[in-house]
């Protein structure tokens, strides 16, 4: 687990924390929107393309992407399955299929609705999990989704902003946050006192 120092996105100078934790969030509630639910993967994609300089913001936000995707993946499968098995069960009566085929397709699709159920749970941990990380200025891996990323992030140009001791922890803004309220940091120059002016 990588952890980052308190800096700014590149998207309208908000704090990284806020942005990364938005690529989890933003997918989470419009994959409850009708039809939108299946482009909730676009919203972390965006946000990943569109951050140049946070290496936080650009982790979580393809962690989040490649989470969609695969949520999609299986949830459609699933789906494809489980319409293919309550179909076989409600025509068998009509087609010439053996008789014990329609108990054992409802108890199919009744074990895909389960399976269902199970990825959905499975996605909002991984949501969760995924947004504290990110609201924690951490850079922690869901299970086979984090490999993936870091994979991925590699073979890309590394954010100018990275984690502590990667020697990219600093940007432009320095902004310094204790107890979570931001201040200006003084930067004293040649041949000016290191201890900022008491006001």
């Amino acid at each position: 687990m990588n952890r980052y120092l308190p800096h700014r996105s590149t998207l309208m100078s908000l704090r990284a924390n806020r942005v990364a934790m938005a690529a989890y969030l933003a997918m989470l509630v419009i994959g409850l929107l009708p039809i939108l639910q299946y482009l909730a993967w676009l919203v972390p994609l965006l946000l990943f393309l569109a951050e140049s300089e946070s290496g936080l913001v650009r982790f979580h936000a393809f962690q989040a992407f490649l989470l969609g995707i695969l949520y999609q993946v299986l949830s459609g499968m699933l789906g494809v399955l489980g319409v293919i098995s309550a179909a076989l069960a409600a025509f068998s009566p009509f087609l010439t299929l053996p008789r014990f085929l329609a108990p054992l397709s409802w108890g199919f699709t009744g074990g895909l609705v389960i399976l269902w159920g199970i990825l959905g749970i499975v996605y909002l941990v991984f949501v969760i999990l995924g947004t504290v990380s990110a609201a924690r200025w951490e850079e922690r891996s869901l299970p086979l989704l984090g490999f993936l990323t870091r994979k991925i992030l590699s073979h890309a140009s590394p954010a100018k902003v990275g984690p502590e001791g990667s020697g990219r922890e600093t940007q432009q803004d320095p902004l310094q946050y204790q107890g979570g309220i931001p201040r200006q940091v003084h930067r004293p120059d040649k041949g000016e006192s290191p201890h900022p002016p008491q006001q």
